[in-house]
């Protein structure tokens, strides 16, 4: 009986007719004959626990693991450089990832309501982090933006009810953050907001309960209605005094 490793080193691609060797594997390791994981490829492998990705993959394609209910372990290489829309949504047993440095793009909803993911590493060429990326994870409990990110978009990490900690990498990029980015963080108590950022838009920060915003330049341009829990959580601290 042909196996689904050996299938795919002759086929060169994951297709339809393939579907039936991987509907109830545990544990799938990928040949290194597939630079590219396509639209919902693993979406119905409904019992699968771990996979592995090999060097030769480029791109993550979308819903290609979405809504795998028993996927707790996922090794990214570092020649993927893009992840797409709901990529692995609805992992709701996925509880860390690390992205590496190659990854250029993680596209909107991708991590969507990944209820167990508690942490997650995100690559250094990240230029924005997308809509509803991280939304309703609900147990994340610390992210480090890192350096690079300009733009966090709406609802990037809305509904992370865990999360008491954001750190963003000096020197810092950023410059907005978007509509409803952290709405619905309930746990975090702080946040220091970059110099660099311009553009606090509207309810960024709303039903954070217990937040205080620091913000360090004058340069800050705008604060968009609701941003804030209350308009008295927002404090300026002058670091040249």
């Amino acid at each position: 009986m042909m196996t689904l490793y050996s299938y795919l080193l002759n086929k060169k691609e994951i297709d339809k007719s393939c579907k039936h060797l991987m509907k109830d594997l545990l544990f799938i390791v990928i040949p290194p004959v597939i630079n590219c994981i396509k639209e919902n490829d693993f979406n119905q492998c409904s019992r699968l626990y771990k996979i592995v990705i090999p060097n030769s993959v480029k791109s993550i394609g979308r819903s290609a693991f979405q809504n795998l209910k028993v996927l707790k372990i996922i090794i990214i290489p570092n020649s993927v450089t893009s992840i797409e829309p709901y990529a692995f949504a609805g992992c709701s047993t996925l509880s860390n990832i690390e992205i590496p440095n190659s990854v250029t793009s993680i596209e909107f909803c991708a991590f969507y309501q990944c209820i167990s993911l508690e942490s997650i590493f995100l690559s250094i060429s990240l230029s924005s982090i997308d809509e509803s990326t991280f939304y309703g994870c609900k147990k994340l409990k610390s992210i480090k933006i890192p350096f690079s990110v300009k733009l966090i978009e709406p609802f990037a990490f809305s509904e992370c009810e865990s999360l008491n900690n954001v750190l963003f990498e000096k020197p810092s990029k950023l410059e907005t953050i978007g509509y409803g980015a952290f709405y619905g963080c309930k746990s975090l108590p702080e946040i220091t907001i970059p110099q660099s950022v311009k553009s606090i838009c509207n309810e960024a920060f709303k039903d954070c309960i217990t937040l205080v915003c620091i913000y360090t330049s004058k340069e800050l341009e705008y604060i968009g209605p609701n941003a804030l829990e209350k308009e008295t959580n927002l404090e300026y601290y002058d670091s040249n005094e």
